[in-house]
């Protein structure tokens, strides 16, 4: 079963390394909207990316477009240490307020490489028509010939969705950031609107474009799915990968996983996770790691994990369902790479460990 996360006999707990950013400005900024977390590979110290949706623009400063942000810690003076400088999207009519930042992912390649995702879901083409249509820029973290590490955009243009489809809600890279995995539920938040669809995007070395993977089954078929609301790859790189949907069948939820084929497309793996009880809203939030993923409820933050049963071609629960101690919603999750912790945020500002014991 899993149990709150307690070391104290070995020595060992969770100690607060400080705020990151603590001024007005960048509170309104929405600084810490999204962020994510890997170990870097040659020093094995942690990096981090911050999506901040409402930072101003560079050039248009009085608007507000949002960025990407990203530190490292340096474990001499405890601190986190921005490097790269800014990540910026466009400066169009249609990307004020387009929430960049809204999510992010990052990922480091196996030369060492790191890549990052950052994504600004309510984007337009045109401020009055074409909108939310959602763009995901991608960017390198390399020299810039001038003896300066920065981070670069890898495309000349972003990947970009339909209108109202809201692209970018949800990414996240594979391991290795050789994929990109986006969901368009196709309202912000979900509402029960739209179906949703899910895309899958994978790196291209030699044309250096991220082209589109075909995913069986990647769109609500009811319409009211919203289907994309959260994403993850929950395998060792990019052969698994999880997807909510939490308005479907009365908004009881749904959580989708699906599987890499051996031609390099995907399709659903085992039958899909559903919501027991309408507004249920399982599939609003979806954590995974070697093979395991979690979800919960949206309302009373109960919270489930699954592995795949390949006999019964089921995902059974590990252990037991299980709430958080305030037993309100759960609005984040995040698991360890070996799938036996998870960390719960919840709707009160309470962060959960449990251990898998």
């Amino acid at each position: 079963n899993w149990f709150p996360f307690e070391r104290s006999g070995a020595g060992q707990s969770f100690v607060d390394q400080g705020i990151l950013v603590d001024d007005t400005e960048m509170s309104l900024e929405r600084f810490g909207s999204a962020v994510d977390m890997i170990l870097d590979a040659s020093t094995g110290l942690p990096v981090l990316a911050v999506g901040a949706m409402r930072t101003k623009g560079l050039e248009r400063s009085n608007d507000r477009f949002g960025a990407g942000f990203y530190y490292e810690y340096d474990s001499v003076n405890g601190t986190y240490v921005p490097v790269g400088g800014t990540l910026r999207g466009g400066e169009s009519l249609g990307e004020t307020g387009g929430l960049l930042g809204y999510a992010v992912a990052l990922a480091q390649l196996n030369g060492g490489t790191k890549r990052m995702a950052v994504s600004s879901p309510s984007s337009s083409v045109f401020l009055t028509v074409t909108l939310d249509v959602g763009r995901i820029y991608t960017y390198e973290l390399l020299d810039n010939g001038i003896n300066e590490t920065q981070w670069l955009l890898m495309t000349a243009e972003p990947l970009m969705g339909e209108a109202s489809s809201f692209l970018g809600a949800s990414i996240d890279l594979s391991s290795d950031g050789s994929a990109l995995v986006a969901g368009a539920p196709g309202s912000l938040p979900a509402d029960g609107t739209a179906g949703g669809s899910v895309f899958v995007y994978r790196w291209n070395d030699v044309d250096g474009t991220w082209d589109s993977v075909t995913v069986t089954d990647n769109t609500g078929v009811a319409g009211t799915e919203s289907l994309g609301s959260a994403v993850q790859w929950i395998g060792v790189t990019d052969e698994w990968f999880a997807v909510g949907a939490p308005t479907a069948n009365a908004n009881a939820g749904m959580v989708r996983v699906y599987q890499r084929n051996i031609d390099g497309t995907y399709a659903p793996l085992g039958s899909d996770i559903v919501g027991t009880a309408e507004n249920d809203g399982i599939g609003t939030v979806v954590c995974g790691r070697n093979g395991r993923l979690a979800t919960g409820n949206a309302n009373t933050g109960s919270f489930a994990v699954y592995e795949y049963n390949g006999a019964s071609n089921a995902w059974d629960v590990v252990g037991s369902t299980f709430t958080p101690v305030d037993g309100t919603a759960v609005v984040a999750c995040a698991m360890s790479d070996d799938g036996n912790t998870l960390a719960v945020g919840t709707a009160t500002f309470q962060i959960v460990v449990y251990d898998l014991m």
